[in-house]
């Protein structure tokens, strides 16, 4: 990071991560101003680990549904009803979903 800063990397608006908090921290420490956003790929994953086979076709719609939303609004309802959907049936995958939720949800 401090030598594509030393570059001339001019500041970014928003960095896209897997939640690795080294490559956060240094981000952070180098270019405090850029927004993260958790990469929805390895989120994804996980989220659907926590699913029973059954349910994860669908889920994996829902979920792509939140993270290829054109709007925060329409990614902030999706996310909603993900969670309504899925919590009684397995409350761990809401759960992972929920612990990311600010960084998933930068725009």
């Amino acid at each position: 990071m401090l030598n594509l800063k030393a570059s001339g990397l001019t500041t970014p608006q928003m960095t896209v991560g897997d939640g690795a908090m080294g490559v956060l921290a240094v981000v952070e420490e180098v270019i405090p101003i850029t927004r993260h956003q958790r990469c929805w790929v390895p989120k994804t994953h996980n989220v659907l680990n926590a699913l029973p086979t059954s349910l994860q076709t669908k889920a994996t719609q829902a979920l792509q549904g939140i993270g290829g939303a054109e709007t925060k609004a329409r990614s902030k309802k999706a996310f909603e009803v993900f969670l309504h959907s899925y919590g009684l049936k397995s409350p761990k995958a809401p759960a992972c979903l929920q612990k990311d939720r600010e960084s998933l949800l930068t725009f």
